[in-house]
Formats: C-alpha cells, sequence, structure tokens
C-alpha cells in the first residue's frame, strides 16, 4: 500500500514538473487607456506569439482601460465597433518584463460634459 501511494505521488509530481517546465508565463503587459468614446467598442490584438486573437471591450466596468498580460513578441491591434475599425496600430515590439501603454484618449477625447465645481462655503462661513 505504501508503495502504491509512493508510486502516485511520484507520476503526480512528474506530471505537474513537466507542465510547469513546458508552461511559459505571460511576462510582459499591453495596457490600453480609452475614454467613454470607445464604450462598447473592441481591441483586437494579435501576434505571432498568439494561437488566435485576443478581444477586449471598452465599458465603464473596466473604467475604459484594458491590461493584457502577453509574452514577449510582435503584435498589433486595432479598435473596431462593429465592422467599422476606428484605428489600427502597426506592429510594435513589447519586450520581455515591460509595460507598454497606448493612451487612446488623444484620438477618442471623452464625450462627457464635465459638471461646474460644486460651491463649497467660504472659510468665513463656517461656524
Amino acid at each position: 500500500m505504501i508503495v502504491l501511494a509512493a508510486i502516485l505521488f511520484i507520476g503526480a509530481a512528474s506530471l505537474l514538473y513537466f507542465r510547469w517546465l513546458h508552461d511559459q508565463e505571460h511576462t510582459s503587459v499591453l495596457v490600453l487607456n480609452g475614454s467613454d468614446a470607445l464604450d462598447g467598442a473592441t481591441a483586437v490584438i494579435d501576434g505571432i506569439a498568439l494561437d488566435g486573437a485576443i478581444r477586449g471591450t471598452f465599458s465603464e466596468e473596466n473604467r475604459f482601460t484594458l491590461k493584457l498580460f502577453l509574452q514577449a513578441g510582435s503584435y498589433r491591434f486595432r479598435i473596431v465597433r462593429g465592422d467599422a475599425t476606428l484605428r489600427t496600430v502597426v506592429e510594435f515590439s513589447l519586450p520581455r518584463n515591460t509595460m507598454i501603454t497606448f493612451n487612446l484618449q488623444r484620438d477618442f477625447p471623452s464625450t462627457r460634459k464635465s459638471s461646474p465645481p460644486t460651491e463649497s462655503p467660504a472659510m468665513s462661513d463656517v461656524p
């Protein structure tokens, strides 16, 4: 019985080890900062290191910011809404252990009206 338990333990440990040995962790981060003008738009990221395109949607829930953890490599992304492509970025390189941020707020400024400042009492009015 002890021999069987030892064989099961060594088998399970070796499976975990080989999976860990061949699995690559995502070491780089791509951050896309948008605004409410991109609400509902989708970012499509594609690259050689990916099995398929990665998609993320800008929304109020993620504060119009997408954070994608990727392997080091060459990528490109485009912003789409429906069938229309709003912006395409030519290929860029994402080095290992780095974070690249694309600020899309310049291209897509906020459509919200800023509210006027609230009235606060002057210091002399406070008892």
